[in-house]
């Protein structure tokens, strides 16, 4: 059967990028923590300049760096709209990570000295000093800075100040174009259209670290907030779809951490490894040309199956109902050449009614198991159910014409090969899922971020 060629982002020391089958994109590799992903190109954005504030401008010639630093990201986040990359979001994309790390810290800190200050039953409340970085805050002044109520910095719960943040750097990640993305700092992202240099940009794994330290402050528990796992899902899973494999597996990491019993997080980190054992990557990695000083190490494909197959298992135990992942499972065992089991989980997933992609996926994968144990039959009749699924897909018709080919039966090779050329000319008229198979654990990823938008605390973006 024919195998599509995606991008793939990859956490690595350097790797070139390559034009995927199906549709022309950028392809994007990091210096340093290199990683490839597939881009869509062309992204509209709107020019306004950043509001700075009357105050923030007084304040900043007499304020130390780290203050300075945080009251411009205080004011980001109260003037950034949310879905948007705006004048904010480009405005804070262009600092370093070290910027991000110092920020996270020093709005902790200020919280937690803010808590304390509260606990000072003794001391007048307008009188307690708060003494940080070289700074000394009145309580008042400090809550006021924070936009806490008494009552959340009594408490240190500031999770709409956490939550502003978190959509103002998932945005910076996902929305903000690399033309506004300048060069700084000294991880540096190379991207390769077609094998060739295109061009570099700032990367955004950065973004996605310091949103996943705002969330572990969520008070009362991260653990325990039902929109902090959505976050999760939602994200993994456009990362996975998108391809950005490096960054989709540190989400799923902490993810997993924080909800080490939902099935869909398991479920999209068995989708990662998965991911990279692809052929077209791996021989990417292997044949790929590096700079002096550079190596690629990806893993061997063998762990990344038993990893996957492990996290298949997993989600299937806590949702028996996850018919993708059986279908998955039933595939990875397959390749590890465990036929029968293979066969038995794959016919399980065929007889589901359920997404019609998966029963498709389901179909092929069962050919191919029937044809390895010797059931030519079967796996004849598994082909011609999927493609009954998907009519207009050619690798069904590939496979039947090489099942036929193997046995010797060129009519009946002939036969399936004149179906393929009776398809549309149009290659994208010929909707055929195999070809983002490595891809489609995320393909529900614009739902998952609806859903995880409705799910954030009002006023979290102000």
């Amino acid at each position: 059967m024919k195998t599509a060629c995606v991008a793939f982002g990859i956490l690595v020391a350097f790797l070139v990028g390559w034009r995927p089958v199906v549709a022309p994109t950028c392809a994007i590799a990091r210096l340093d923590r290199c990683e490839v992903r597939s881009a869509g190109c062309g992204v509209r954005t709107s020019h306004v300049a950043p509001r700075i504030s009357h105050t923030v401008l007084q304040q900043a010639t007499t304020d130390p760096v780290w203050l300075q630093r945080l009251r411009r990201w205080l004011e980001a986040i109260e003037w950034h709209r949310a879905g948007t990359d705006d004048a904010e979001a480009r405005a804070i994309a262009t600092w370093t990570r070290s910027d991000l790390r110092t920020l996270l810290a020093d709005l902790l800190a200020v919280r937690d000295g803010l808590v304390r200050a509260w606990t000072d039953v003794a001391a007048v409340p307008d009188s307690r000093m708060i003494p940080y970085g070289g700074h000394e805050f009145r309580m008042p002044e400090l809550q006021q800075l924070l936009r806490l109520s008494d009552d959340e910095a009594r408490r240190g719960e500031m999770n709409r100040i956490l939550w502003a943040g978190t959509l103002l750097h998932s945005d910076i990640a996902l929305l903000v174009p690399s033309e506004d993305r300048p060069i700084v700092g000294r991880s540096l992202m190379v991207r390769f259209r077609d094998g060739l240099l295109d061009g570099y940009e700032y990367p955004v794994t950065a973004q996605w670290e310091v949103t996943r330290g705002l969330l572990d402050a969520i008070r009362p528990d991260p653990a325990g907030d039902d929109t902090v796992l959505r976050w999760y899902k939602a994200t993994a899973s456009y990362l996975l779809m998108t391809s950005l494999l490096s960054d989709a597996a540190a989400q799923l990491d902490r993810g997993r951490q924080l909800f080490p019993g939902d099935a869909d997080l398991l479920f999209f980190s068995g989708c990662v490894h998965e991911a990279y054992t692809e052929p077209q990557l791996q021989d990417a990695a292997r044949l790929a040309v590096l700079p002096p000083g550079r190596t690629i190490n990806l893993g061997s494909p063998r762990s990344h199956l038993q990893d996957a197959e492990d996290y298949f298992r997993k989600a299937l135990e806590k949702n028996a109902r996850l018919t993708e992942a059986r279908v998955r499972l039933g595939r990875i065992l397959g390749v590890l050449g465990r036929h029968q089991e293979a066969a038995e989980q794959l016919r399980q997933a065929a007889t589901t009614i359920g997404d019609s992609q998966v029963v498709y996926y389901a179909y092929m994968f069962l050919g191919d198991e029937e044809q390895a144990l010797g059931r030519r039959d079967a796996a004849r009749d598994c082909y011609e159910r999927a493609a009954t699924v998907y009519p207009r897909a050619q690798s069904p018709l590939f496979a039947l014409s090489n099942l036929a080919s193997r046995a010797g039966d060129m009519v009946e090779a002939r036969r399936a090969a004149d179906r393929i050329r009776q398809l549309p000319a149009d290659d994208n008229e010929r909707l055929d899922p195999w070809f983002g198979y490595y891809t489609a654990g995320g393909r529900n990823s614009g739902a998952l971020l609806n859903n995880l938008k409705a799910a954030i605390p009002r006023g979290a973006n102000r």
